[in-house]
């Protein structure tokens, strides 16, 4: 399956997709399954998704009514599967760029929209984050080795960069970091694409699925649940 984000900017700003492509990875449930003798080890497992970004571009100075041409343009690629996923950043112009694909492409994009505050909440677009939930999330999956950027990709290294450039700063009523690029690095574009997409994946769809180890429950297993089909 294929994960597309997309964050958007003013007409004058960097409006970026980045395109993930999910494995998902076979786990024991048990810490250490080879010490256990043959017989104990049909035991229930996991999959966890690896996320590999496979693409990622920008582009400015370009209308939204262009910008909703390219993202159609996007998901009918020959090269994006027939169950992709599309996130955008709905903030601001976001809501008028999905409604054009609604509209005019009969896409189906999902929305989030950024926010201050400490929950989450849902939209007529989709969800409503907190941005230091977002690139939290971003940033823990990097550190789980779960996020693997291809370093041939032209703009790998100004993603890592804009990464590098987030600031946090720890709010005193909530406790909660937030992020925002610093003086080094005016912009977050790349970063955020990817934020809104694995947010969605590691939030509304399953990230980690038990596989079942008994005959009834293998026969109650739904693997389209799950996205496995």
């Amino acid at each position: 399956m294929h994960l597309i984000g997309v964050d958007l900017g003013r007409q004058n700003d960097f409006a970026a997709p980045v395109i993930f492509e999910d494995e998902l990875i076979q786990k024991p449930v048990t810490r250490a399954p080879n010490e256990l003798p043959p017989r104990y080890r049909d035991v229930p497992s996991l999959l966890t998704r690896i996320y590999k970004c496979v693409d990622m571009n920008q582009w400015r100075d370009v209308s939204y009514p262009m910008t909703a041409q390219r993202i159609k343009r996007i998901v009918d690629s020959p090269l994006i599967s027939r169950d992709y996923i599309l996130v955008l950043d709905a903030t601001a112009v976001g809501e008028a760029v999905m409604d054009m694909l609604r509209e005019i492409y009969h896409l189906n994009p999902i929305g989030v929209a950024f926010t201050s505050g400490d929950s989450v909440t849902q939209s007529v677009y989709g969800y409503n984050v907190p941005k230091w939930m977002l690139v939290q999330n971003l940033q823990v999956l990097g550190e789980m080795e779960r996020l693997k950027i291809a370093e041939d990709l032209e703009l790998a290294l100004t993603f890592k960069e804009q990464l590098r450039h987030f600031t946090s700063t720890v709010s005193r009523r909530t406790g909660h970091e937030s992020f925002n690029a610093d003086s080094e690095s005016e912009h977050d574009d790349l970063p955020m694409a990817a934020a809104v997409v694995l947010w969605y994946a590691e939030n509304v769809l399953a990230h980690q699925i038990e596989l079942p180890n008994n005959p009834t429950e293998k026969k109650d297993f739904d693997p389209a649940r799950y996205g496995l089909e």
